[in-house]
């Protein structure tokens, strides 16, 4: 696994919701919002990104904010807010192929390279979705994980 140091990660004009959410929750919470980018006229442009702020083992809860790229801004609502642009600098940057359950070792091997590094790492992480997972074969999923650093 090859992990990148000093990536960038910008998107323009995209959605936004951000919640403390159950794995179905989020499924749940990321089609709403897919309903209402629709609902405006809008169309998805990206597939979606999420940033992990944190996890509550207790309640089997993660705080996440979901990204969806769009192609026209269009008015906040509610939890749903509209952002011109995404900008993230001095990131780690490696690509997971294959089984999602697999992601923490990518983790793993870029909080090893920051510390080697010297770096300091940064909240959140950016999970940014190439290829969604068909239900009969995970081992199409690919995800580009961008962990920012204090430089």
């Amino acid at each position: 696994m090859t992990v990148h140091e000093k990536i960038n990660l910008t998107v323009k004009d995209l959605m936004s919701c951000r919640g403390d959410f159950t794995p179905p929750k989020l499924r749940e919470m990321t089609s709403k919002l897919e309903q209402y980018i629709e609902s405006c006229g809008a169309k998805k442009v990206g597939m979606p990104i999420t940033a992990t702020y944190a996890s509550n083992k207790a309640l089997e809860t993660t705080d996440v904010q979901i990204f969806i790229p769009i192609d026209k801004e269009i008015a906040t609502f509610q939890d749903f807010v509209f952002m011109s642009e995404l900008h993230v600098e001095n990131c780690l940057m490696t690509k997971h192929k294959g089984n999602p359950q697999l992601v923490p070792v990518a983790y793993e091997a870029m909080i090893t390279k920051a510390k080697n590094l010297g770096y300091k790492i940064k909240k959140p992480a950016y999970n940014v979705i190439i290829v969604e997972p068909s239900p009969t074969n995970m081992s199409d999923f690919e995800m580009d994980i961008y962990l920012p650093l204090d430089i």
